[in-house]
């Protein structure tokens, strides 16, 4: 049915059908925050959320057929104080903490991963602090290394204190890298990212709604 509305003039022919469907069924929204309900820019600290989409996503979370969820790969505590909305879901560290009204999230992070991650993050700290143009962003159980500000040369000398850092953990298979827009990521080595947060969801939800389906 949804094929159905996928271009303008069906859209509008078929007004009346879609209002029913959204009788029956409820509307979410997954939206990331960076690049998508604000611009990519030259640091984290520069991402602020326009007063129009916030208005929008206010709106959208005071409907009664509307649930939204921001899913971020910033920490959650920040995502959280950068949106300030009450009423909506919040993922943060790439779908590694979940905050959602009345849905308790069993984390997937041993403490001992997360002793890890506090250690590798001092030991990069200390050995980046005097390379221009690089910045560590400390999420508590992901790592961000940044370099949207850094020089040729800059970069190669951080590459290499960054490989020599996190080898060893690498190897043991106690943590994984991703690679981003200028930026690189420490994450623990487990199977679960933002897709896993967002199925997880949406069949808790779908519990929770009484059979009434979710779009």
């Amino acid at each position: 049915m949804i094929g159905k509305f996928q271009k303008q003039e069906n859209f509008l022919a078929h007004w009346q059908e879609f209002r029913d469907v959204l009788n029956q069924q409820k509307l979410m929204f997954f939206l990331d925050y960076d690049g998508t309900l604000t611009p990519i820019v030259d640091t984290p600290e520069q991402a602020i959320l326009p007063k129009r989409t916030k208005e929008i996503l206010k709106a959208l979370s005071e409907n009664n057929q509307c649930r939204v969820a921001i899913i971020s790969g910033r920490a959650l505590r920040d995502i959280k104080k950068l949106v300030g909305l009450k009423g909506i879901i919040y993922v943060g560290n790439h779908g590694l903490q979940i905050d959602a009204p009345g849905i308790v999230f069993p984390s997937p992070i041993s403490p001992r991963i997360k002793t890890i991650i506090r250690n590798i993050s001092s030991d990069l700290k200390k050995r980046l602090s005097g390379i221009k143009g690089i910045s560590l962003e400390d999420k508590g159980i992901t790592l961000s290394i940044h370099y949207r500000l850094a020089t040729k040369a800059s970069f190669i000398k951080m590459q290499s204190v960054f490989k020599e850092t996190v080898s060893p953990y690498r190897v043991r298979g106690k943590i994984k890298i991703n690679k981003g827009k200028k930026v690189f990521e420490i994450k623990p080595a487990v199977e679960w990212g933002k897709g896993h947060a967002v199925l997880w969801l949406l069949r808790k939800l779908r519990l929770r709604n009484r059979g009434k389906k979710i779009l």
